[in-house]
């Protein structure tokens, strides 16, 4: 809602809140749920069935293998 928003607005609003420094700049976010020890992909299609991805990682590092990401360069671009 308008009074209480969500993480991804209030995280949104904070990167976009200096039109200046991000002018000409691009972002690329993924979103992901973690559900009954499940990694689920946020951004899919909503006609297609989610199904849980694999966590791939090391001592230094990690990430979700087929995660998608999708450029941005606005918050309204963001929400969608």
């Amino acid at each position: 809602s308008n009074e209480n928003p969500g993480l991804i607005p209030r995280i949104l609003d904070m990167i976009f809140a200096n039109e200046e420094a991000i002018e000409g700049r691009c972002f690329f976010v993924s979103i992901l749920q973690i559900y009954n020890e499940n990694v689920f992909d946020l951004l899919v299609d909503k006609f297609e069935k989610a199904k849980p991805l694999r966590i791939v990682g090391s001592e230094k590092s990690a990430y979700v293998d087929g995660l998608r990401h999708l450029m941005i360069t606005s918050k309204q671009q963001g929400m969608m």
